[in-house]
């Protein structure tokens, strides 16, 4: 069963967490699973449980990608998922092909040859990206475009893509919401379909690779498929689901903070927790129902779906669900067919007034992902009424505004766009607990949070206290090293005088585990080249493009 656990902050959820998972734990030979959305926050949670528990010998922590392998492939070791480089030099195999002496690129629409055709020529590195963007794209559309993804405008379930774009029956998926991408969708579809259908009674260009590559390695044959393929594979001739379990067991499997993740993934979730105890641990912002919220202020309303009361007074006792409902009201009026029914505006531009600015502009993903985990459990959960310091509080008013942040976190909550008790006197205060600084670089950037952590290290906080986060980390990297990498010959950045260096502050750029280093690329780069004999054209940009390489260039040229 699953089992939906909110909660306004990430603290009172790891914290119950923690004892939920060490109440799970009964053999320490057979951990819990644990799911993290990506490694920063599971090694937060991790020093959370140290300060808490102490111990944390034989923790079973994973990413949702590994989980999902673990139980739909298993031991076997002919099936591996097809990820995105491996899509990606199929489709460029694809382009550059040639049918009746044309290559295969300039038959796609106009718009792709004005990109890929420069000047009279093919651009290699064009070539490239878009293979490799549309190889993401392909994956993307499966695993959050399923069946049932959507409601259609008569409450009934929306077919997936796999079901409009499949073999020997191409339909319109993306265009009937949106006109101005019905061209798009097309050259997509008829490039998805030379990749993925068998045409002409041969087997697709996927599977003519797979086979091309079993033969090189004596007719060991794997078969590479995507997330819902695997799934499928999963069926049996009765329909009936069966998981791999022999690595994961049938303890329960705990998930926290997991956001943005394909819609197909939630699938296969719900699926699992059919016949295995699942619990949820998601960040709530807003102690209101707030899915309605939009940025789109000029449609009219169709469709409302409000509180019955705004108070915010959840509860997660008994007969939660049934005060869920009582509180809730939904009607749908005159809908037009062309509009998905989640995207309609739920407000007149009136009522949008008085909405919460941060959770109409900024809290569109965070809204979708609320609405899906709730939909998923048809609205049954629980919310944590605990505040910071731990006490329990009645409705969203009793939370602390004290500080900028405090009132700012009050208001999204309360889904309220007035800040609490602010006057013109707070604008003039010296209140840093919510900072705003503009940047001209980045290296600029990080001198400016450089000086912030050492400010906040000044009036007494910790190194493990201090989480930076970053939407693209790897942009940063060259300079947060030169920024924060102050070791003794490094300091010559700030000053022949070690004095003048900058205070050096011990850090870690903590990289997603299931992507291998730069310098793992560049080698095995490197040593495929006498393997096969050759460099493949992806390979060759892999290698050119990578950062170890160029700068390994670059000092050599010095």
């Amino acid at each position: 069963m699953l089992y939906l656990k909110f909660a306004l902050n990430l603290e009172n959820l790891a914290d119950e967490m923690i004892e939920a998972v060490s109440k799970a734990w009964t053999n320490p030979f057979e951990a819990p699973v644990v799911l993290f959305p990506d490694p920063k926050l599971e090694q937060w949670f991790r020093l959370k449980w140290v300060q808490k528990k102490d111990s944390l010998a034989g923790f079973n922590s994973m990413m949702i990608d590994r989980f999902l392998m673990e139980i739909l492939i298993g031991d076997d070791l002919h099936k591996k998922k097809l990820n995105a480089d491996m899509l990606r030099n199929v489709i460029l195999a694809y382009l550059v092909k040639e049918t009746d002496g044309v290559p295969n690129y300039m038959k796609m629409d106009e718009e792709v040859q004005r990109y890929l055709v420069i000047d009279g020529n093919l651009d290699e590195t064009h070539l490239f990206d878009f293979a490799g963007k549309m190889a993401s794209l392909f994956l993307e559309y499966e695993t959050s475009r399923p069946h049932g993804f959507i409601r259609s405008a008569n409450g009934s379930l929306a077919p997936g893509i796999l079901e409009k774009w499949k073999q020997g029956h191409l339909d319109t998926f993306f265009a009937k919401s949106n006109n101005e991408i019905s061209n798009r969708e097309i050259w997509q579809r008829e490039l998805y379909s030379a990749i993925f259908h068998a045409h002409d009674g041969k087997q697709s260009l996927l599977s003519e690779v797979f086979e091309n590559e079993a033969k090189r390695k004596n007719g060991e044959r794997t078969e590479y498929m995507t997330i819902p393929y695997l799934y499928f594979a999963c069926h049996d001739k009765d329909g009936n689901v069966h998981f791999h379990t022999e690595h994961i067991g049938n303890t329960p499997l705990f998930i926290f903070g997991l956001g943005g993740m394909g819609q197909f993934y939630r699938v296969i979730l719900q699926k699992y927790a059919e016949t295995h105890d699942v619990y949820a641990y998601i960040q709530n912002p807003c102690m209101e129902f707030w899915e309605d919220t939009s940025a789109m202020h000029a449609q009219n309303a169709t469709i409302h779906r409000n509180w019955v009361s705004r108070d915010g007074q959840w509860h997660d006792n008994s007969g939660s669900i049934e005060k869920v409902r009582e509180k809730m009201s939904v009607e749908i009026k005159n809908d037009s067919f062309e509009n998905d029914v989640d995207d309609i505006v739920e407000y007149t531009a009136e009522e949008a007034k008085s909405e919460n600015a941060l959770l109409c502009n900024w809290g569109k993903s965070g809204r979708d992902n609320i609405k899906l985990w709730c939909q998923a459990v048809n609205y049954d959960f629980d919310f944590s009424m605990s505040g910071r310091a731990g006490d329990e509080m009645s409705d969203a008013s009793e939370l602390p505004h004290d500080t900028l942040l405090h009132k700012v976190q009050y208001a999204i909550a309360n889904r309220s766009n007035v800040l609490p008790d602010f006057t013109a006197n707070d604008c003039k205060a010296h209140d840093f607990s919510l900072d705003v600084t503009a940047a001209p670089t980045k290296i600029r950037e990080i001198e400016a949070l450089h000086t912030s952590i050492c400010k906040l290290m000044q009036k007494g906080a910790r190194i493990s206290d201090i989480l930076v986060v970053s939407p693209n980390l790897d942009s940063y990297r060259t300079a947060i090293k030169t920024i924060f990498d102050q070791t003794p010959e490094k300091r010559k950045y700030a000053g022949d005088n070690a004095k003048e260096g900058f205070l050096h502050i011990p850090f870690a750029i903590v990289d997603s585990p299931a992507r291998s280093s730069q310098t793992e690329n560049a080698l095995e780069n490197l040593f495929a080249i006498p393997e096969q004999g050759t460099i493949t054209r992806p390979d060759f940009f892999s290698l050119i493009r990578n950062p170890v390489v160029q700068q390994t260039r670059h000092d050599v040229n010095k």
